[in-house]
C-alpha cells in the first residue's frame, strides 16, 4: 500500500501515470504470496522466506555499496519523509524474513531439512554468480559491437536486471545506479557500486529461475506419465 501510495504521488505531480505500473511485478508476487500463505498452500512458506531476503538483501546492498563505495549514504539530504520511505522496504521484508523464522521454530511448519535445502541452493546460485562476474570482470559485459561471448555474459545477469529494473535501480540514463547508458571501454555500462548490487539480486534471480524450471520439469514429466502409462497398457492388451 506504501509503494501504490507514492505511485499515485508521483503520477499525479510529474502527470506521468505510468509511474502507477512502476513495481507491479514485485506488488503482484508480494500479494499472491500473502494469498498462498493465507491458503495454506505449501509452496507459499518458501516463496515467502525467498521474497522477503531478496527484498531486504538487494536493498541493504544498495545502501552499503553507495556508502562505502561512494563515501555518502544514499539518504543524505532527504527529508525525513523520503528517509522513511526508502527504509520502509528493507525494513518490512527483514521483519518478515525474521517472523517467518520465528514461526518455523515455534510451529515446526517449514522443517529444517528443506531449510537447509533452500540455503544449499542459495550457496550455489551464489558461487554461480561469482564466477559470471568474475568473468565479466575480465572479458566484459557486452554492448554495441561485442563479442558474442561478452553478449552471452550478459544474458546471464538477465534474472537480476529483471529484479533491478522492477525495483526502479536499473537501467538506462534515469536509473544509472547499476548499468547506466554511458557504454565504457571495458564494462560498458555496468558501474562500480552496481556490480555488489547486481551479484545480490541475480543471486535471487538465479535461485527462482531455477525453481521454476525445476517445477515446470515436474510437471512436464507427471503429465507424461499417464501417457506412457497407457501406451504400456495398450502393449500389453
Amino acid at each position: 500500500m506504501w509503494e501504490l501510495a507514492g505511485n499515485a504521488y508521483y503520477a499525479v505531480s510529474w502527470a506521468q501515470p505510468s509511474a502507477l505500473l512502476d513495481g507491479l511485478i514485485r506488488m503482484v508476487l508480494a500479494t499472491v504470496i500473502v494469498v498462498a500463505l493465507l491458503r495454506g498452500w505449501k509452496w507459499g512458506y518458501p516463496a515467502a522466506l525467498v521474497f522477503s531476503a531478496a527484498i531486504a538483501a538487494v536493498m541493504l546492498t544498495v545502501y552499503a555499496s553507495v556508502w562505502v563505495l561512494d563515501g555518502d549514504p544514499p539518504w543524505r539530504g532527504d527529508t525525513p519523509m523520503a528517509f522513511t520511505y526508502q527504509i520502509s522496504g528493507p525494513l518490512i521484508a527483514g521483519a518478515a524474513f525474521i517472523l517467518l523464522l520465528h514461526r518455523r521454530r515455534i510451529s515446526g511448519v517449514y522443517p529444517d531439512a528443506r531449510l537447509r535445502s533452500l540455503a544449499r541452493r542459495t550457496g550455489v546460485a551464489f558461487a554461480v554468480e561469482v564466477v559470471l562476474m568474475t568473468s565479466i570482470a575480465i572479458w566484459g559485459f557486452g554492448g554495441w559491437q561485442a563479442e558474442w561471448y561478452r553478449d552471452v555474459l550478459a544474458a546471464t545477469q538477465a534474472p537480476g536486471i529483471a529484479l533491478l529494473t522492477d525495483m526502479g535501480l536499473c537501467c538506462g540514463y534515469f536509473n544509472s545506479l547499476v548499468i547506466s547508458d554511458v557504454w565504457g571501454p571495458h564494462w560498458n555500462g555496468l558501474t562500480r557500486v552496481g556490480i555488489p548490487i547486481l551479484v545480490v539480486a541475480n543471486t535471487v534471480g538465479l535461485l527462482v529461475l531455477a525453481r521454476l524450471i525445476q517445477a515446470g520439469a515436474r510437471l512436464a514429466s507427471r503429465s507424461l506419465k499417464p501417457a506412457s502409462q497407457k501406451v504400456a497398457a495398450a502393449r500389453l492388451h
